[in-house]
Formats: structure tokens, sequence, C-alpha cells
């Protein structure tokens, strides 16, 4: 028995600013891409060396034990085929080089201690003679899958009725026609009730109470948990992500042939805005300080995937431990926990180390989102800061607890230093909502009154045009890390000679390195966009008092805390207490 891992995949026709996750041409005389497929006169080529169409033969190694590995094109013509092995080290390897009837059907097999060694397999294609059109091809093994599996893919909307109906017309379309025996069912779990429910064969839409990401998703689950479609596993989407079916089937493949049930799929983000970078493909919490300062580390973030050595480097090196919610393609046998209502921000990471999956990423499956890194408002801290701050409490050690505060001080203290005091007390608000407790949290799954007042937050002001005529660099602050965070801010500004201008900071990452007090004001970028802040001392001080306060309570207390969490968060995580929340006892 054969059968395909994977597809050679080619882009829509007329998407070319993401042509070389597919292929690469040659610049001299490129093949000409059209709606019937790629096509090649003598002499031009494409090589498949490209995130969509490479095969990470070593990836699959590590969790399927998989052989008899064969490849095969096929369209109309005669092409040279070359097929290259790949190293770990950058070598590149001649396998195959035959002329190849693309009608022939003929498969090319690779024997397994041919292919044992290398990292990697990729093919080019040169046209022979007449012109030749390359419609497709596969990757293929020998012997049956060891599971069988039908997977219920889950999206969470709220207010976003034009990309919800986007993504439904291409599951309809695309998705369910191209995946065999309906292995697949699609669950809309509207959050802002403002899409009609249905149901219809593959595909149905639900009303839910807004209680974020983390209660559409958990209502999606349990909907698939109690249906009689019998899945075996769940797929998570945002609903502004696209991806290609190839993605999805080969998800599929992954999940049939792992050798451990707890398998998981995490796909990559690819940036829409710039569709060749990865913005990562899964991440990884540590729980103490024997590896990583960070607590969270993204795992192939900011990979530009238009080069060759990217692209096989991308599937070397360790996954994450857990997957985000863009995609995350899970087992549902191994659920033993539901989400914790974080809202947003953090209930994917919850949700994988409490289930202890095994997460695996693939070159070829990724959903295409909008780039949220940039997005940098008090709304957007005060989610963020707030999971963090508590994900440490829940699965970080004493140590991990006592770096995460200082990093949080330390971010504080650096928006205070910028003058941007919406942010340092969204920050703040985070800090004290995360050590009230894992209660905190359950008592109140949708924070509205708190992101009313993260609303009302002053910014910065606009930057006028005679104002460009006073900007100048702000300069570094001198002395170590140490003395420049608890540096005290100056209180006598008369002799101060730089007052009149406008200090101008590239990025508010670094804002504690700068030497801020010498302004009256400071010019920060967010989001692409210039907001000029006002010092304001006594501001300042008062913020620093509650930060400081807060900070010495959660360092004293962080051993109950701790406590909390780890013996109550439990029961947030139960069938109980969402239908409680969800309002789902009483059929509303």
């Amino acid at each position: 028995m054969r059968k395909i891992l994977q597809n050679v995949v080619l882009p829509e026709y007329g998407e070319q600013a993401s042509a070389e996750l597919y292929y690469r041409k040659n610049d001299i005389s490129p093949p000409r891409y059209n709606d019937s497929g790629l096509a090649l006169r003598f002499g031009q080529q494409a090589d498949f060396c490209t995130f969509y169409n490479v095969f990470s033969c070593k990836k699959w190694r590590s969790f399927a034990p998989i052989s008899g590995a064969a490849f095969r094109l096929y369209g109309t013509g005669t092409v040279r085929c070359q097929i290259f092995g790949h190293t770990e080290h950058a070598l590149k390897i001649m396998l195959r080089d035959l002329e190849l009837d693309l009608g022939s059907e003929v498969e090319i097999p690779l024997e397994d201690d041919e292919i044992s060694s290398l990292a990697a397999i990729s093919f080019r294609i040169v046209g022979c003679r007449e012109e030749s059109t390359l419609l497709g091809g596969a990757w293929s093994v020998e012997g049956a899958p060891k599971r069988e599996v039908k997977l219920d893919i889950v999206i969470t909307t709220f207010n976003r009725e034009d990309s919800i109906q986007k993504t439904i017309e291409a599951f309809r379309n695309v998705v369910l026609p191209g995946v065999p025996d309906r292995q697949v069912h699609l669950t809309v779990v509207d959050n802002g009730e403002t899409i009609t429910p249905s149901v219809e064969p593959g595909i149905e839409i639900l009303h839910n109470r807004n209680l974020g990401g983390a209660g559409g998703f958990t209502r999606g689950l349990m909907e698939s948990l109690k249906s009689d479609r019998n899945a075996t596993h769940v797929l998570f989407m945002d609903d502004d992500a696209a991806c290609q079916r190839e993605s999805i089937l080969r998800t599929l493949a992954v999940l049939e042939y792992a050798e451990d049930d707890r398998t998981a799929v995490a796909g990559a983000m690819l940036i829409m805005s710039n569709p060749t970078v990865q913005f990562e493909k899964s991440a990884r919490f540590y729980h103490d300080m024997s590896r990583e300062k960070r607590t969270i580390k993204p795992i192939g973030s900011e990979i530009d995937l238009s080069y060759p050595e990217n692209v096989i480097r991308n599937d070397l090196g360790e996954d994450g431990n857990y997957g985000a919610w863009w995609y995350f393609a899970f087992p549902v046998s191994q659920v033993k926990h539901l989400p914790f209502p974080f809202f947003v921000r953090g209930d994917d990471i919850d949700f994988s180390l409490s289930n202890d999956f095994n997460v695996v990423t693939l070159n070829g499956v990724a959903s295409h989102c909008d780039d949220f890194s940039t997005k940098k408002n008090p709304i957007s801290e005060y989610l963020a800061q707030r999971s963090n701050m508590a994900l440490a409490f829940m699965h970080g050690e004493d140590d991990r607890i006592r770096r995460q505060l200082t990093r949080l001080y330390r971010r504080i203290v650096g928006f205070g230093n910028v003058f941007d005091f919406g942010m340092m007390r969204a920050a703040i608000w985070a800090l004290e909502d995360a050590i009230a407790g894992p209660e905190a949290f359950a008592h109140l799954p949708s924070p509205k009154e708190r992101l009313q007042q993260l609303k009302r937050l002053s910014r910065g002001g606009e930057l006028s045009k005679s104002d460009l005529q006073s900007l100048v660099p702000v300069p570094p602050k001198k002395g170590s890390l140490v003395s420049r965070l608890f540096q005290r801010p100056q209180t006598n500004f008369s002799a101060v000679k730089d007052e009149t201008k406008i200090g101008v900071i590239k990025t508010a990452n670094n804002s504690h390195r700068f030497d801020t007090w010498a302004f009256q004001r400071v010019v920060l970028n967010y989001e692409d966009v210039p907001c000029v802040f006002e010092r304001d001392q006594a501001t300042y001080i008062e913020l620093e008092t509650v930060v400081n306060e807060l900070i010495r309570t959660a360092r004293k207390n962080r051993a109950e805390i701790r406590s909390a969490y780890l013996h109550r968060s439990g029961d947030f995580r139960t069938e109980t207490y969402w239908q409680s929340v969800l309002g789902l006892e009483t059929g509303d």
C-alpha cells in the first residue's frame, strides 16, 4: 500500500507575491505560470527547494517510521528532472538526473539507505524540446498509517463577518472537495452573534457568549466531543487565517503516521504583508532557569523562507512545547483539561502544557495571518502581561517566577522612563490582576470593566509639523542596568538645556536605556505612528510607588500565589465550569 505524505503545491493563479514559497524561477528565462499549471519551454527551469515543496525526510523520520519513499510528477510534455538530497550542513547532493515524461505517471523510488543521512529532498525541472506543463506531483511512502484521523476544525470569530465568510467559502469550495471521505468538518463559533446560525454538510455555525478566544475555542471543542462525528483530532484556527488545502492534508498525514499518540501539529504563521517571512512556527515555555532567561521563546522566528538554506534549516532542531491557536491540531483522546479562562493570550500555552502534547511542526503547514507583533496599546499590553505572569505562577518554578517579576518590573519602569503612563498603568493592572490568583480569571472570564478602563487611558499626542525642527536623538543613559533602572528622575529641570527639544527614541522596547529625563517631551513609534509623550514627574513617582509595592507583595507572597494557581486553576478547566459561564446548562 502506498500513501501520499505530501503533494507538490503550485501557487494560485495570479499569486505572485509569495511565489518563492512554491518554486524559484530562473530570472533570465523564467517559466510561465498560468491557470493550467507551470509551463516551461526548452531550457527554462524551476527549482522546488521551497517551503511548500521540500520533502523534510529527517523531520518525518523523527516522529514516524516511514520507509519506501517515492516521487512522481504529472502534467504534459517532457522535462529533465533532477532530485537533490540536502544534508544538515547545507551540502547539496545529486540523487537523480533523468528525462521524465510527465504524462507517464512513473514513480521514482528512493532507497531507505540512500536518504537515511539526509535532512531533506528537493527537485528541479528543466524544459526539454517542446513546451511542457507541470500540473502537480507527490511524495509517497510504503505502508499503512497507524491510525484513521477525522479532523474537526474550529474557528472563533467576533464581528468579522467579511473575513469569516471568505473562510467559509474557501472551506466549502476548496477544502471539502479535496479531502477524501469527509475527514474534516468546520465549526465556526460566533462570539459576536452577528452571523446566522446554520448547519450544512461539513459546516456548522454556532452563536456563543463572548468570552474571548478561550471561550470560543472551548465551546467548539465541547461541541466536537459531544457530536456523533467521532472526531479523533481538533484543529483550532484564527478567523483571519488563510491556509492552503495542502496544509490540512499534510496535517492529516502527520497525525495518521505519528508514532506518539500525543502528537499535535503546530502550523507556522506567515505574515500576509511580507509572505515569505515566518513570524514563528511554534514556541517554548521554560519552566525553570536552567536553559533560557526568557520565559517564552519563539521557534523559527523571523526566518526569510525565500532562501533554500533557511527552508532546510526550518525543519531542523527542536520544536516548541506549545503551538499558537492560529493553527494547532491536537488529539482529543489526550485532552485532560479544557482551556483556562484567559479571555485571550496565554490560553494556547496553558492548554498545551496542561495536556502534555508532543508538538510537531513541518514545512508546508502554515496559516497566513496579519502581523500582530506591532500591535502595541494598553489593551494588548495588559492582556499579554497578565497572561505571562499567571503562566509563570501556573507552570514555572520559583526561580522562573522571580525572573518574570523582574522582567515585568523593568518593562513597567521602561514605559515610565519614556513618559508612556498609559502603557505603564496597563502593565501595573496586569500585575495586580495576575497576583490576585486564578479566581480573578474565573470570576471575570470576560474582563469588560477592565477593558473599558484600558480604552480610556490617555496615549501620546500627535507630532505636528512645527515639532519636526525640535527633534533630536535621546542619548544613551550611562551606568549599569541596575543603576539605570533604579535611578530616580531628576528633580531640578531648570538647568536642563534640552528641555525645549523633543527626544526621539526608535523603539520603546529599549526605552530604559536612554536618558529621557533631560527632555520635556519624547516621541516613539507605535504601530508606525509617531506618538509624543509629555514628561510628568508626579505621575511617574505615583506609579513607581504603586509598582514597587506590588512587586514587594508578589515576591513576598509568591509561594502562596503559586500554590493557589496549582491547586485551584484546574477547577476552571472543567466542562462544568465552562457550561456554567457559557450559559449552556440552561440551553442559552
